[in-house]
């Protein structure tokens, strides 16, 4: 959801005209400050699906999503993004997970475990009017994982963007905007606004898979693989064969001592 607020008192403009001074009206407020898009190109209110959808990662892994942010105000700004709503129930997970932000020449890290309930990724990122800034977001997973630890463990979060006007302090992505002192001056476009890219959600089939460590390789013994098998092994099927020899040799014995018996009797 896109929340906005406007900053600072508005300015009277005068026009002198026929002899009459009357106040303009105030610039027309900006409905939406903050455009998403996942491809630079069309902008919205709100960002198409989630960032990370469909993604897997391995130990010692890393994948890198993209997306772009416009101020769509009419003076400049400063951008922050954050990390917020982490949800998981493998805690190792999460306290594995890590992710890096570069937004121009400005770029952040933080640890998903520090998002308590939320970390600041990327601040002090300055937007144009009607500037574009691409956000390339990267989640690492820690080598130190081994065996089945995390397996198939999933990660949910956001993506807190926050985009308020110069005016004001430069926003952290967690904190929220604080308005100037009374008496200060301000300019007549003074805001602050937040949207939200979601990172991973479970309902859009975004979560993020944990790891999928391969076998470890067991020693070799000098033997040739053990296989499983339907039935008798090599070795016993080898008994059976001589298990054959043994009664073809006694039967020879048999036929030999049968057939000198014959001989015997048959008188010459």
């Amino acid at each position: 959801m896109m929340h906005r607020g406007r900053l600072g008192a508005a300015a009277v403009a005068l026009l002198v005209g026929a002899g009459v001074v009357l106040p303009a009206a105030p610039a027309a407020a900006v409905l939406y400050p903050i455009g998403l898009s996942s491809d630079g190109t069309s902008f919205a209110p709100s960002y198409p699906g989630s960032l990370f959808s469909g993604a897997t990662i391995v130990p010692g892994g890393a994948v890198t999503r993209t997306f772009w942010v416009k101020n769509n105000e009419t003076s400049a700004g400063n951008l922050a993004v954050a990390i917020r709503n982490v949800g998981s129930l493998d805690t190792l997970f999460v306290s594995s997970l890590s992710a890096t932000a570069v937004a121009g020449a400005t770029s952040g890290r933080a640890a998903f475990a520090d998002a308590e309930p939320c970390v600041s990724l990327v601040k002090g990122v300055r937007l144009a009017s009607s500037g574009i800034t691409r956000v390339d977001v990267t989640l690492e997973l820690a080598s130190s994982l081994t065996g089945r630890e995390a397996q198939q463990s999933l990660a949910l979060f956001d993506l807190f963007v926050t985009l308020t006007s110069t005016d004001v302090a430069a926003p952290d992505g967690c904190t929220p905007p604080v308005p100037p002192p009374a008496g200060a001056e301000t300019s007549d476009d003074g805001y602050a606004a937040t949207a939200t890219v979601p990172g991973a959600r479970q309902g859009g089939g975004s979560a993020t898979p944990a790891p999928s460590p391969a076998p470890e390789e067991l020693p070799h013994s000098g033997d040739d693989p053990v296989h499983a098998r339907y039935g008798n092994t090599d070795r016993f099927y080898q008994e059976y064969f001589v298990a054959w020899w043994l009664l073809a040799f006694v039967l020879g014995g048999v036929y030999a001592w049968l057939r000198e018996r014959r001989r015997e009797r048959i008188p010459e």
